[in-house]
Order: C-alpha cells, then structure tokens, then sequence
C-alpha cells in the first residue's frame, strides 16, 4: 500500500497513518484502523476528526467505555460537535438511559436541524420510553431530511485537488464538508465542466449553487445551458423558474414555466410554481387548476394541499380550504402550517374542544415556532376565558 509506504517514508507525518486507517475502515478491519488512528492522534492530538472517528470505531466493536471517553473529549474540545453528540446518544440508548439520549438528541437537533438522524433516534428513544406522540411528532420532524454527512475532514479534502473524474467532483461539491466554502464547491464544479461540458446535471447542481452564493446572473447561465442539453429533466426547468421568480424576472419565469411544461408535462415542481404564478397575478381559478394536477401527481405529499388552502382561503372559499388543510394533516400529521392554521380557526369558530386539541398537538411539534404557540393560547385565553 502506498500509505504503508509513506509511513516509512515519513513516519512523523500523522496524515499517512489516518488516510490509511480510513481505507482499512471501508474494508471493516476496524481494529487495524483504531491503532492507527491512535498512532495518527499521536503524531497529532489536535485533529478533531481522528479523535471523533476513534471513538466511533470503538463504538462499533462494544468499547463502549473508551468510546464514550472519546465523544466527551471531542465535546469538551467543541461543545457543538455533532457527531459526537450523535455517538454519545448512542451509548445512552444502549444503556437505555432513555432521558439522558432525548437530552443529547434535542441538542443534535438544534446544532443541525436539517439532518435527519437525530429526529430518527429520538422517534426510537420515545417509542421505548412509552411516548408514541412524541414518537410520531419525531418522525415527522425529520421526514425528508438526509439522515446523515461526514464531519468536517480537511485531510481528506486535499485528495480531491487531483480528481479527474467528473462525477466524483460533482459529488464532492455536494457533499456537507463544502456546505461552508461554497467557493471551494464552485471551483469543484467548474473542474468537473471543464471534464464533461455536455453534462447537465452538473450546470444545474452549478446553478443552484452559484444562486446560493448570490450570482444569479452566472446562476442563470448555467441552469439554461443544463435545459438546453437536458429538456427532459424536470428539475432542471424547476430550478430554473426558481431563480428567475426570485430574480424578479416574473415573465420570463412564467414564460420558461410553460416551456417546461410543455416538456415535462407530469412535473409537480412546474405545476407548484404555476400555481403560485397564477396566485400572485390574481387568477385563482388557474392556480387551483395547477395545484389539483400537483395533488393528482403528489398525493402523498402535503405541500398541494396546503397551497391548495391558501388559493381557496384568497377566493374567500374557506370552508374548501380549511378542508384541504385537513387533508394537509391527513398527509403529514404534525404539519405546522396546517395544524396552526386549523387551530386558529377552531378558536375563531368557537370550537373550544377541538381548539384545544389543536393547540395541545401544536405545542408538541418541534417544527411550530414558539411564538405561533403563544399567539394561538393568548387567542385562546381570550376567545374561551381560559387557559388550553
């Protein structure tokens, strides 16, 4: 192996032995890789990655006592370490120290909601503890979110500097350790078209990217350059639309809407944002066309219902609306939107039963924003006199 080879070469370089400790790994030969993460964290005792990934492999051969020592190390070293949050509830939920998981894990959700992992642990947590609304509410939290990303590993990162294959550059530029130096992900992306100039997917994944960073300008380019080579592909033509609406390019967005349309005539994304086209210029009648042909393509899903809600509730049809956002809650039960709206409305209609129903659902949602609580109890207290 080369590693071996360079660590003769240069056996005080802690680099070598934890490169070669994440290949042997991959391979499962997890007590090779901790001794020579252990070597690696010798040479080096201040690369939080290698001390994190110490701990994990002990955890995947039961030292659950010495992994556990590790994750305690690398969050007294970073208080906000998410994997070792993760690691750590992990243990606990071995153990079932049921409350002391929930606590590590609602921390985890607060350091990074967007990931899943830490809302399907605590689904688990609650379901042993005897708490399925808790459960169900967990579950929902964390429904389309990816459940998982490498922590950060500027060690690794260097390898990528002498990639020649376009695809693995596209899926670097993805990857969580670019999520703060999205320069570094464009400069990746623009090597992978250099590669593979007629590949579409990678001038979408640039565009969206490019928009992100704000050049929309630059964004635009490259998201007409993916339709063009890809006509086909429905999210080529959603993000499109996206950034031009956001752009503030309203006609040429819809324009690009209909052509898109024209292509990929089944494309949910397309039809949404018709919708909200159709809305903003008044027309409500097309928008609620749109959004039934989004719940015809997407019935599993809530987001045509409650738009759907809204397009009535701005035709002034609030019963049809106030039935689709039960329909939205039949779908996705928990669902913020929904479950705030039905509430208010069960407080402005009288429904003091129902209200309260809502509202005690509402207040056990990790999605609803405490000060949507707050303004549903204060309109309930003065609605019905009491307290929900």
């Amino acid at each position: 192996m080369v590693y071996e080879g360079m660590m003769k070469i240069d056996p005080a370089n802690a680099l070598w032995p934890y490169l070669y400790s994440d290949i042997l790994s991959g391979f499962g030969k997890l007590e090779d890789a901790i001794e020579l993460l252990t070597t690696t964290l010798g040479l080096d005792p201040t690369y939080p990655t290698a001390r994190l990934r110490l701990a994990e492999g002990l955890q995947k051969l039961n030292r659950t006592d010495e992994a556990e020592a590790g994750f305690r190390k690398c969050l007294e070293d970073n208080p906000k370490d998410f994997h070792a949050m993760i690691g750590l509830a992990r243990i606990h939920m071995d153990r079932k120290d049921w409350d002391s998981a929930e606590q590590m894990l609602r921390q985890a959700t607060l350091i990074r909601p967007s990931l899943g992992a830490p809302f399907a642990l605590l689904e688990s947590v609650y379901t042993q503890s005897g708490k399925p609304g808790e459960a169900a509410n967990a579950r929902i939290a964390g429904t389309g979110k990816p459940a998982h990303e490498d922590p950060p590993d500027p060690w690794k990162d260097h390898l990528i500097d002498r990639c020649q294959d376009p695809y693995r550059l596209r899926v670097a530029a993805a990857t969580p350790r670019y999520e703060n130096d999205s320069l570094a992900a464009i400069a990746l992306l623009e090597r992978a078209i250099s590669l593979a100039p007629q590949d579409a997917s990678i001038h979408r994944q640039l565009g969206m990217l490019l928009f992100r960073n704000t050049q929309p300008q630059a964004a635009l380019s490259h998201l007409r350059k993916s339709v063009k080579l890809d006509p086909v592909d429905p999210d080529g033509w959603a993000y499109l639309v996206h950034v031009l609406t956001e752009s503030g390019q309203s006609i040429e967005a819809e324009n690009q809407t209909v052509i898109g349309l024209s292509h990929c005539p089944e494309a949910p994304g397309l039809h949404l944002e018709r919708a909200r086209q159709r809305i903003a210029s008044g027309d409500y009648t097309s928008a609620i066309r749109s959004l039934q042909t989004l719940i015809r393509l997407r019935p599993e899903e809530s987001v045509g219902y409650v738009e759907l809600a809204r397009a009535y509730f701005a035709s002034d049809r609030i019963d049809d609306g106030i039935a689709q956002m039960k329909k939205a809650l039949e779908v996705e039960p928990g669902h913020p939107v929904a479950i705030t709206t039905l509430a208010l409305h069960a407080i402005e209609s009288g429904d003091q039963a129902a209200a309260r129903r809502l509202l005690l659902d509402a207040k056990a949602q990790l999605r609803v924003p405490p000060s949507d609580i707050q303004e549903l109890t204060t309109a309930f207290s003065n609605q019905f006199g009491s307290q929900p």
